[in-house]
């Protein structure tokens, strides 16, 4: 595993998985600039960023305007979710989140761990900006890590709602890999721990759970 070259197996192994509860994330959570940072905390420790190492922005503004300015962005399917400056100021390194995504505690986390991958494999120089699987490799770090529930949680999410007499959906997107790949991802994280019914797995929405589990049985029929 390329993540396994540059991390080290041994971080693989010694990954706590993060699970959205009380024991991971005692906190009351209402969308305040110090709650996200507590959460931002939270989770530097599970995935092994320093609380030093970085400063939390929460943007609003025009998106356009941000693609311009901001040196590395980090996009999504329903639009930006987070941006990370390459280059630190101060000894750290700028991390930011759309204030659209503080309606979704999990979908935040998704964003700030995939954020703090970004942290260490780019602000760690453990790989180039320009690389072609930048992207898709910074969210497979984030299950490498142990924020892998979250981040595959948030890769596809879909809401009905009714008031009254009106009724309707909606669906969003959060990261670079559709499904299927989260659900490999999951399995091969658990195969490589030697984790044969994770507890964590339960945490999974149903399409990642049957992803998951189709490829870990499949996984079981090879030999490496």
């Amino acid at each position: 595993m390329r993540l396994s070259k540059l991390f080290g197996r041994e971080r693989l192994l010694a990954s706590q998985v993060a699970l959205p509860n009380d024991d991971y994330f005692p906190d009351v959570f209402d969308a305040s600039k110090e709650a996200v940072d507590a959460m931002a905390h939270r989770i530097a420790v599970y995935m092994g960023v320093s609380p030093d190492s970085f400063r939390l922005e929460i943007f609003s503004e025009d998106e356009e305007a941000w693609r311009a300015t901001v040196p590395l962005w980090s996009g999504a399917w329903d639009g930006a979710a987070g941006l990370f400056f390459h280059g630190a100021q101060e000894g750290r390194f700028t991390i930011g989140v759309h204030a659209k995504k503080l309606k979704d505690p999990i979908a935040l986390a998704a964003v700030i761990a995939h954020e703090f991958a970004h942290v260490l494999l780019l602000g760690g120089e453990l790989m180039n900006r320009d690389e072609l699987d930048m992207e898709p490799l910074t969210d497979l770090a984030t299950v490498f890590l142990g924020m892998g529930v979250f981040s595959a949680s948030a890769a596809f999410q879909f809401k009905q709602w009714n008031e009254g007499e009106k009724y309707g959906w909606s669906w969003s997107r959060t990261g670079y890999l559709p499904e299927p790949v989260w659900g490999y991802a999951l399995a091969r994280f658990a195969k490589e721990r030697n984790e044969t019914q994770p507890a964590w797995a339960a945490y999974l929405p149903t399409n990642i759970l049957s992803d998951f589990r189709k490829s870990r049985k499949w996984l079981d029929t090879q030999n490496n």
